[in-house]
């Protein structure tokens, strides 16, 4: 069925000129330099205009936000998410394919709409604005059509918002297309087990160093409930009750407490994870051990865990050591996984995994714009995968 975009505020507002030049310079500042640098004085340079309109129209960061999703990403939304979530839907992979060939050309759209989606574990009116706009047309659908179209929507997402350079099109041909037909299956719903994925909680850092201990774990609470920018060294410092001098002896900027956060955890989660991923595919299979994962993803508690992590993927875009950071512990994941896809041919092979990352990135998302999907069988989606 078509979708019907939610109603929003800018149907019911006028536009001028100046509104139109302050408008593009949001979204050409947030594709080039990150939401982190727009504000109003930076809006008013970027666009040739004097303080005043700016600072009338852009009180505070969640107006701005919310003026980038009406001016371009609930167009950009459309197009490179829910177009690619019905052909999905429809079973027409090839489709959802051409996405990527297409659609990608449009940077400054996509650059948006990654950063606006990414921002949603923040800011709660721009969460309900997106998840008006991308989900509001299952409710009341009966399970098996709402979990279906939480899948084509969390791989359309993780396909806009995943900063992995995918090694082609084609490659994901394969993968889109066994989404597609599990989409389409006559599966009946099962009952998970009752497990609990704990590698997937905010699980506190030890490295027998307390000073250390206490720097990254109060940075990493921090920033997984208040986002990056409003979490200040001083706030660091308060929680982990450490002077200023202790942390700055060992981090130079928040940054570099934030790389050594994500390697740290990057390390212990690849382990944990392909340990429960064995041992629970060893007791239930492979199709029951990836529904326990998608579900995992949307438990409450796990949801700060997911917040980090789609802050983490939103200051890659734009801090070019962390981006190298997450590329090489993504290359490592890689290279760990390729071993288990022995017989594929490697462009297939190449393409599995970086539809796999892609995946885990549009779980993360989908898991803050929708934790209700926790209680579905999705077991819909994933028994098909593996048939």
């Amino acid at each position: 069925m078509p979708f019907e975009p939610a109603t929003t505020r800018r149907a019911h507002l006028g536009r001028t000129a100046i509104t139109a030049r302050l408008e593009q310079a949001i979204a050409e500042l947030t594709a080039t330099e990150g939401f982190d640098a727009v504000n109003p004085r930076a809006i008013a340079l970027r666009a040739g205009t004097s303080i005043r309109p700016s600072y009338d129209r852009y009180g505070d960061r969640s107006t701005i936000a919310l003026a980038l999703w009406e001016s371009i990403g609930q167009d950009a939304c459309t197009a490179l998410v829910i177009d690619v979530a019905q052909a999905l839907v429809d079973g027409d992979p090839e489709t959802a394919a051409n996405w990527i060939i297409t659609r990608r050309t449009n940077t400054v759209a996509r650059a948006c709409l990654r950063e606006l989606l990414l921002l949603t574990a923040f800011d709660s009116e721009l969460r309900t604005f997106i998840h008006e706009h991308l989900v509001a047309r299952i409710r009341g659908a009966d399970p098996a059509t709402s979990v279906r179209w939480i899948a084509a929507l969390t791989v359309a997402i993780g396909l806009v918002t995943s900063a992995t350079d995918l090694t082609g099109p084609y490659e994901l041909n394969q993968p889109l297309a066994s989404v597609a037909t599990a989409l389409t299956m006559d599966v009946v719903p099962e009952l998970l087990p009752d497990v609990v994925a704990d590698f997937m909680e905010l699980q506190p850092i030890s490295t027998g160093d307390h000073t250390v201990d206490a720097a990254l774990n109060a940075a990493l609470v921090a920033i997984a409930h208040d986002g990056y920018r409003a979490t200040t060294m001083d706030r660091i410092c308060e929680r982990a009750g450490l002077s200023e001098g202790a942390i700055f002896g060992r981090y130079a900027t928040k940054l570099d407490l934030v790389i050594d956060i994500v390697e740290r955890r990057q390390r212990e989660a690849m382990a944990t994870s392909a340990a429960f991923t064995v041992d629970l595919t060893v007791a239930v299979g492979p199709s029951v051990t990836e529904a326990v994962l998608w579900r995992e993803h949307f438990r409450p508690e796990h949801r700060p865990a997911c917040c980090f992590a789609m802050e983490v993927e939103r200051l890659a875009l734009h801090e070019p050591r962390l981006e190298s950071r997450l590329r090489a512990a993504r290359a490592m994941f890689a290279a760990d996984y390729l071993e288990t896809l022995e017989g594929l041919p490697l462009a297939e092979a190449k393409g599995s995994v970086d539809f796999g990352i892609c995946l885990g990135n549009g779980l993360q998302v989908m898991a803050v714009l929708h934790p209700d999907a926790f209680t579905l069988p999705f077991n819909l989606v994933t028994a098909g995968l593996h048939r």
